[in-house]
């Protein structure tokens, strides 16, 4: 368990600073299912059956098209001259928002 969140630290740590160096790629990374990867890995790992694994990926799918909903917000706000902060703030509401919506879709 300790292994898992050292890696996860790890993994955002890295590229938190490439974002300082290069934004638009440090944004691309972040995006990149590497979290979803290491909990295939896991799942994987703990025997986990292949419906649940179904059912993961099929929660992964449908959060990133309402994180990127969230997302796109975001983006519309930060262009619009919204502070970050505040935009970060209204964007963990959105994102809380649209995942209560979307788990309502899928279950």
């Amino acid at each position: 368990m300790i292994s898992k969140v050292v890696l996860t630290v790890i993994v955002v740590s890295a590229i938190n600073l490439l974002a300082k160096r290069y934004p638009a790629l440090g944004g691309y990374v972040a995006v990149l299912p590497i979290i979803t990867f290491l909990s295939l890995i896991t799942l994987s790992v703990d025997q986990q059956s292949n419906a649940n694994v179904s059912s993961f990926l099929t929660g992964a799918i449908s959060g990133i098209a309402l994180t990127s909903l969230s997302l796109i917000l975001m983006l519309l706000l930060v262009r619009n001259g919204m502070a970050v902060s505040q935009t970060v703030l209204l964007g963990i509401g959105i994102w809380a928002i649209t995942m209560v919506l979307g788990s309502q879709l899928i279950s």
